[in-house]
C-alpha cells in the first residue's frame, strides 16, 4: 500500500479542520440569528409598538407560485375565500356620537356669586350663567355607632308575660367583633385587587384620613373577608364548569417559600366561560402540572380553549374524549409577529392570512349573524384559509431554520392546526382566548406592586379576590357597591342557607 506523503496528510488535516470551522461558523450564525431575534423582541417589548394588529396590504402577493397538483383544490378554495373576504365592502365609519354629559349623574352643589358694589333695587334679573366644574372630596372615614337602647320592666308589671329586660338584636356584621364594617372591607379589597394598592400603602392613606391601623389588623380583616366570600367563589366556579365551553390559561404568582426564605415561582390558573361571562382563578399549591389542571376543572366536559402547553394536551388525552381542545389563534399570530424581523415576506404572508380570519369574524359581528349562520359563513370562508395555512407551512418549513423564530412559529402552528380549526364547528366558539388573557393582565400589574404572596393560604385568598373583582369588571358592575352589599348580606344569607345566585355579578342589581 502506498503511504501518503507528509504534505498529503497536512492537506487532509487542514481540510478536516476547515470543515470543523465551517460547521462551527454555521452553528454560531444560527445562534446569532436567534439572539438577534430575541434582542429585537426585547427592544420591541420595551420601546416599540405593543399592538399586534396587522393590516392586509393591497395586492398582497401569494407564495403559491408553482402549481400544486395534489393540493390545487384547497389552494383554489383558499384564493376564492380570500378574494371574497377582501371584496366585502368596508363598513362606513360611524358618525361620532355627540359628547356625553359626564356630569349628569353627579350631585350638584350650587355656588351663587352676586356682583359686588351695586344697587340691586335698580336692576332687573334677566337670567344667569352657569360654569360647571368637577371637584373632588377625598375619601372620608366615619364611625357607625350602633346604639341599642335597653329597657327594664317597670315594678308592678307582670314579669311572667314580659321579659325583665328588652334590647334590639345585634345585626350580623361581616366579621364578628371586628371594628371594620362592610364598606371599609370593600374599600380595602377594591384598592388592592382593582387598583393594585398594597396594604402598606393603604395603611399610609388611612393614617392621612385620621386612623392608625397595623398590618396585622388589615391582614386579619382580609383573611376573614376571604373566608366569608369563599362560598360565592365556589358558586362562580361551579357555574363556569357547568358550561360546555371554557377558556383556560395560567400565570406566574410568586409565593414565599419557608424552606428557601425567598419568593418561589408558582402558578395561578384561570378559567373563563364566554357563555356566562364569568371566570374564576384557582391556586393548587402553585403547581402547573397537568394533574393540577385536571383537579381544577374536575368533571368538566366540553371545549377547552388554550395555548399549546403540553399539560392541556395530556389533560384531553386522559379525559377519554370528554374534553375537546380548542387552540388559540392569537398565540399563533403572536409568534409570527415576533418573527417579522427575520423574514418579512414569510411572516408577513402568514399575518395577512390570520388578518383575513379576523376580518371574517369582524364582518360576522357587524352582521349580527345567529350561530347557525356563523357556522355557514366560517365553513365557506374561514375553513379554506385555515386549510391553506397548513399547506403553506408544509411547503415553506423546509426553507427556514427549525430553531429560528419563524421556524418555531411554523412548527407551533402546524402542531395545533386541528385545534385552531375547531372554532368553525359552532357559532358560539371564538378563534382565540383573549378573554381569559385580558383577565390575567391585572394579576401581572398587581404582582408588580404587592410583589408576592406570603404563603399558600394567602395565594388561595388572592385567587378568591381576583375572581370576584374580575367578574365585576367583565360585567360592568361597580366593584365598591357590589362588595359592600355582598359583605353585608352574606352573613344573613349563609345563616339562613339561602341561594346565593342573586349575588352573582351577572344577576346582581344595586
Amino acid at each position: 500500500m502506498e503511504q501518503k506523503s507528509t504534505s498529503d496528510l497536512v492537506v487532509i488535516h487542514l481540510l478536516e479542520e476547515n470543515k470543523k470551522v465551517n460547521d462551527l461558523l454555521e452553528k454560531q450564525a444560527a445562534q446569532i440569528d436567534e439572539l438577534l431575534a430575541q434582542l429585537a423582541w426585547f427592544k420591541r417589548t420595551l420601546f416599540g409598538r405593543k399592538s399586534e394588529k396587522f393590516r392586509i396590504p393591497d395586492n398582497m402577493p401569494g407564495l403559491f407560485d408553482e402549481e400544486l397538483t395534489d393540493k390545487e383544490l384547497i389552494e383554489t378554495k383558499r384564493q376564492e375565500a380570500e378574494e371574497e373576504i377582501i371584496a366585502v365592502p368596508k363598513v362606513q365609519e360611524k358618525k361620532k356620537a355627540p359628547r356625553k354629559d359626564i356630569m349628569k349623574d353627579l350631585p350638584v352643589v350650587e355656588e351663587v356669586l352676586e356682583p359686588a358694589d351695586f344697587d340691586r333695587s335698580k336692576y332687573k334679573r334677566i337670567g344667569e350663567e352657569h360654569t360647571k366644574v368637577i371637584e373632588f372630596t377625598p375619601g372620608k372615614l366615619y364611625v357607625r355607632d350602633i346604639i341599642r337602647p335597653k329597657y327594664a320592666l317597670l315594678q308592678g308589671e307582670d314579669d311572667t308575660k314580659n321579659p325583665a329586660m328588652v334590647i334590639a338584636k345585634m345585626p350580623l356584621l361581616p366579621i364578628n367583633k371586628a371594628m371594620a364594617g362592610g364598606s371599609l372591607l370593600a374599600e380595602v379589597i377594591q384598592q388592592k385587587y382593582a387598583f393594585h394598592l398594597p396594604f402598606y400603602r393603604q395603611i399610609q392613606q388611612f393614617k392621612q384620613l385620621g386612623i392608625k391601623l397595623s398590618s396585622s389588623t388589615i391582614n386579619d380583616w382580609y383573611s376573614a373577608s376571604s373566608d366569608l366570600l369563599r362560598p360565592l367563589y365556589d358558586l362562580i366556579k361551579k357555574e363556569v364548569l357547568a358550561t360546555d365551553y371554557i377558556q383556560v390559561d395560567e400565570t406566574v404568582l410568586p409565593v414565599i417559600s419557608k424552606e428557601n426564605h425567598s419568593a418561589a415561582k408558582r402558578y395561578l390558573w384561570a378559567a373563563r366561560s364566554p357563555q356566562k361571562n364569568l371566570l374564576f382563578f384557582d391556586y393548587d399549591n402553585g403547581s402547573r402540572s397537568a394533574r393540577s389542571a385536571m383537579k381544577i376543572i374536575d368533571g368538566y366536559k366540553g371545549y377547552l380553549q388554550c395555548d399549546g402547553y403540553a399539560a392541556y394536551t395530556n389533560l384531553a388525552k386522559e379525559s377519554n374524549g370528554d374534553i375537546i381542545l380548542l387552540n388559540c389563534l392569537a398565540h399563533s399570530r403572536r409568534k409570527f409577529f415576533d418573527a417579522q424581523k427575520e423574514n418579512t415576506k414569510l411572516a408577513g404572508y402568514m399575518l395577512s392570512q390570520i388578518a383575513l380570519l379576523y376580518q371574517i369574524e369582524s364582518n360576522i359581528k357587524e352582521k349580527k349573524l345567529p350561530p347557525d349562520k356563523i357556522v355557514t359563513e366560517r365553513e365557506k370562508l374561514s375553513v379554506p384559509i385555515l386549510d391553506g395555512i397548513g399547506i403553506w407551512i408544509e411547503e415553506n418549513y423546509k426553507n427556514v431554520l427549525p430553531k429560528s423564530a419563524l421556524g418555531k412559529a411554523m412548527s407551533y402552528t402546524y402542531s395545533i392546526l386541528p385545534g385552531l380549526k375547531r372554532y368553525t364547528e359552532r357559532g358560539d366558539l371564538l378563534p382565540d382566548n383573549n378573554g381569559v388573557e385580558n383577565a390575567i393582565r391585572p394579576i401581572t400589574l398587581g404582582r408588580k406592586n404587592f410583589l408576592f404572596c406570603g404563603n399558600h393560604k394567602s395565594a388561595e385568598n388572592t385567587a378568591v379576590m381576583f375572581t370576584l373583582v374580575n367578574c365585576c369588571k367583565h360585567n360592568d358592575v361597580n366593584i365598591r357597591e357590589w362588595l359592600t352589599d355582598v359583605l353585608n348580606r352574606l352573613p344573613y344569607m349563609l345563616q339562613k342557607k339561602e341561594d346565593l345566585h342573586c349575588l352573582l355579578p351577572t344577576i346582581w342589581e344595586s
